[in-house]
């Protein structure tokens, strides 16, 4: 398995029925053959992520499970499963830690070596009886994750674990040098945890690279791109094929990894769209290679460039047929977003259903 520090890959992160089995196992058949190496499972509609976290999956459902963990790893990815228990967890309750703790046991069992604890999209406040006990949200939400982690390693020597902030943009957050609460997550959170970050906005339309350094200086390490550019679960009526763009290649060198959390899509002959986050562009022979940039002209360079290893000759020839075209110049994806399916080329795969 490719256990490269940077992380590159998919996240299943949208809100929306979650995709099949069958579809995640092609998608890990292309993650492979493009050179990603992280799949982050997060579907907020699968009740034992989210709402139900507290309960175990049925033993059907765990054969299940446990197969596609068994596959991801089998295709040299990394599966990583998210527990979100931002909902209703009750950070003084010592039987909730016990319960988290079990389902960590329950996932160890099925396979799974490397998580997410997610607390994102929930109230920002302590309740009152979890307010006797910690003086902030981070400390609270700290605590517990260091628990969680120390736990997970008691088992699994080299478990990882990931941390999705209530905070996780910087519309959430305000400026982050002046946000107590990621400052107080970048001190109490062990420094081996990754730290989710959507960017200025959580769908961001540009990522600079400075507001990415000021966020490092308050974290106190790279935080890991959890990218919406391309999700639609907001929107099911568009669907969203533009360019990965707004993000200079400079971006890739200091966050932690990029995971693309893509269209949401219905049965069709498209799977996922859009997988194609600059995780391969990089430096070769001490030069930086960026062959097509990240405001690429031709679709199939900007294929290769992208999901591909540098100087490779392979372009997902699929995936490339249903961008622009290749003598298109785009607009960006804020502007498809903005404008939404007019000034589009004529040969671009973008529908809208009713």
């Amino acid at each position: 398995m490719d256990l490269s520090p940077f992380i590159c890959g998919v996240v299943e992160g949208f809100y929306g029925r979650p995709w099949s089995n069958a579809q995640r196992r092609h998608l890990f058949a292309w993650m492979k053959a493009w050179g990603m190496n992280t799949y982050l499972y997060a579907p907020k509609d699968d009740l034992k992520h989210r709402l139900f976290w507290r309960e175990p999956y049925s033993e059907s459902d765990s054969v299940e499970l446990k197969g596609l963990i068994r596959e991801c790893r089998r295709k040299e990815l990394r599966f990583i499963y998210v527990i979100a228990p931002g909902l209703d967890l009750a950070y003084a309750s010592r039987k909730d830690i016990v319960r988290l703790r079990r389902k960590a046991d329950h996932l160890i069992d099925l396979g799974c070596r490397d998580f997410t604890l997610a607390f994102d999209d929930v109230a920002p406040v302590l309740s009152k009886e979890d307010a006797k006990t910690f003086a902030t949200l981070a400390e609270a939400q700290s605590v517990v994750t260091n628990d969680f982690l120390k736990h997970a390693r008691g088992q699994i020597p080299d478990a990882s674990l990931c941390f999705c902030p209530t905070h996780y943009c910087e519309r959430m957050s305000g400026p982050v040098r002046h946000s107590d609460y990621l400052k107080q997550l970048g001190q109490r959170l062990d420094s081996v945890i990754q730290i989710l970050w959507t960017g200025p906005e959580i769908v961001s339309e540009t990522i600079a690279v400075d507001s990415i350094r000021a966020l490092q200086r308050v974290l106190r390490r790279k935080p890991l791109l959890w990218d919406n550019l391309h999700a639609n679960d907001y929107d099911l009526r568009r669907i969203y094929l533009g360019p990965y763009s707004g993000r200079k290649l400079v971006v890739r060198d200091e966050v932690a990894g990029i995971l693309s959390n893509p269209n949401w899509l219905r049965e069709s002959g498209i799977r996922a769209a859009r997988l194609g986050p600059p995780c391969k562009a990089g430096r070769s022979n001490g030069r930086r290679t960026n062959p097509a940039g990240f405001r690429a002209r031709n679709w199939s360079c900007c294929a290769t460039a992208f999901i591909c290893p540098p100087n490779s000759a392979r372009a997902p020839k699929r995936f490339s047929t249903i961008f622009y075209s290749c003598s298109a110049r785009h607009r960006g994806a804020g502007a498809l977003r903005a404008g939404g399916l007019k000034g589009l080329p004529r040969n671009s795969s973008v529908s809208s259903t009713k």
